[in-house]
């Protein structure tokens, strides 16, 4: 498990990093979206699945599901996280699946 605000069912927020206006957003300022829950990650950390409101299309591919991961070691789950986000048109069961890389500094906002 996680010390984290965040839990399955949770709206949430997900905004561009560096580039204010991010392809993967396609015109929004930010893709809104339902935590699934954690997956065991890459490393120590958990990666953080989710389902977006809305499907959409990246690189010609559908999507309607992410896995967030944090962005810097020694990084904790809490609003205002800084990660990186892949897309999947499947429902992910393993943080360790390989998905369409989005961004690598998106933020993430728990909506109330």
């Amino acid at each position: 498990m996680t010390d984290s605000p965040f839990s399955a069912g949770q709206r949430i927020a997900v905004v561009g990093g560096y580039d204010p206006h991010p392809k993967w957003l396609d015109g929004a300022t930010e893709r809104l979206a339902t935590v699934l829950g954690f997956l065991s990650g890459q490393n120590e950390s958990l990666a953080m699945l989710i389902q977006f409101d809305e499907a959409f299309s990246w690189e010609g591919s559908p999507v309607r599901y992410g896995v967030l991961r944090l962005r810097y070691t020694g990084a904790s789950w809490e609003n205002e996280a800084v990660c990186h986000v892949e897309v999947f048109g499947f429902k992910p069961k393993r943080g360790s699946a390989k998905g369409l890389w989005v961004e690598s500094h998106a933020i993430l906002r728990l909506l109330p």
